[in-house]
């Protein structure tokens, strides 16, 4: 009787159209079998598309109502009975309830006690359907999330692979590049080398240019200053000479000497150049310290100072020959002499 409250309390909690539904399934499939079996619990759950507990409830109640309980039934005994033994047959009869009633009563209570195994059997069955059933979902759930991992690692090892193939290419042109950089580094080095064994030679050769026109300035400052010196020496000796003449040779003299002075403004002209060369030729050597356009500059600087030099001294050849002229005029005898 408790166990008649249980379930009676359980099926009350299922909503209406849950307990609508699994009925309307049961009797449609015990319909189906032609009403010689009940249905399978399983297959009522899925057509019902219920769960398992409230589809096990609600078939044990229509289950009860498809076979209903047998009471016991009070009979009376038969008329022909009584007035054969009315106290033998109704005692027997009585006894014969009796036994019967208890027969009943035992077989419903081993019914009651079949069906409370049946339902805790039942109820296990159905927890565990259900945790099959969560146990499946989840593993279906998983082995999507496993084939979508699978998936997503298949892509990322392909991106990885293209990654590798890209930085493996990135590596073999910058090694190449490399490589390349070496050898240029290397070309550089030996033209900076050889810029720098022709800058020292270009220096040499203006260290050299510079000296030997120092040399020739020298010298020409020098043959100047005794020519110079010797005309001064060579005037006063004929200065008696040029007096005792001087009337008819004053416009010659005053001619002479202004060609010794612009002599001498030649000598200081040159004298001026040699120096302002040798400046040029310091400044030229300290450029061509650097590039190697400043360095072509500098040889053709370099040339120029010496055709220059060549210049001033056909200059000093120049003032020279004049020197000598005017030697030979201002002593004509000295030069007639055999």
């Amino acid at each position: 009787m408790e166990h008649q409250d249980n379930t009676a309390a359980t099926t009350a909690a299922i909503p209406a159209d849950v307990r609508a539904r699994v009925i309307e399934a049961a009797n449609q499939l015990f319909e189906e079998s032609g009403g010689v079996r009940f249905p399978v619990i399983a297959d009522v759950r899925r057509l019902a598309k219920t769960d398992m507990n409230a589809t096990s409830a609600v078939m044990r109640e229509w289950k009860r109502q498809q076979t209903a309980k047998p009471e016991p039934v009070a009979v009376s005994v038969p008329e022909a009975v009584q007035q054969a033994a009315q106290e033998s047959a109704a005692t027997t009869w009585l006894a014969a309830q009796d036994l019967a009633n208890a027969s009943l009563r035992s077989a419903q209570a081993s019914w009651a006690v079949e069906r409370d195994e049946m339902e805790s059997m039942r109820q296990e069955l159905a927890q565990l359907y259900e945790a099959q059933a969560r146990e499946l979902e989840e593993a279906q759930q998983a082995l999507g999330v496993a084939i979508r991992a699978k998936e997503e690692a298949e892509r990322n090892a392909a991106e990885l692979a293209e990654r590798l193939n890209t930085q493996q290419s990135r590596a073999d042109q910058a090694e190449a590049r490399a490589k390349e950089i070496e050898h240029r580094a290397a070309d550089l080095k030996e033209e900076l080398a050889r810029a720098h064994e022709e800058t020292k030679a270009v220096r040499q050769e203006l260290t050299e240019a510079r000296i030997l026109h120092l040399a020739e300035t020298e010298q020409l400052k020098t043959v100047a200053a005794q020519q110079i010196e010797q005309a001064r020496s060579e005037l006063a000796t004929f200065k008696g000479k040029a007096e005792a003449i001087q009337e008819s040779q004053s416009q010659q003299i005053e001619q002479l000497q202004a060609d010794l002075l612009q002599c001498k403004a030649q000598l200081a002209t040159v004298t001026a150049e040699g120096k302002a060369a040798a400046q040029d030729a310091a400044r030229e050597a300290k450029r061509s310290e650097g590039l190697q356009a400043e360095r072509d500059q500098a040889q053709q600087e370099a040339a120029a100072a010496r055709e220059n030099a060549a210049h001033l001294t056909g200059q000093l050849e120049a003032v020279q020959s004049q020197s000598a002229a005017l030697l030979e005029r201002l002593n004509p005898k000295k030069a007639n002499k055999p």
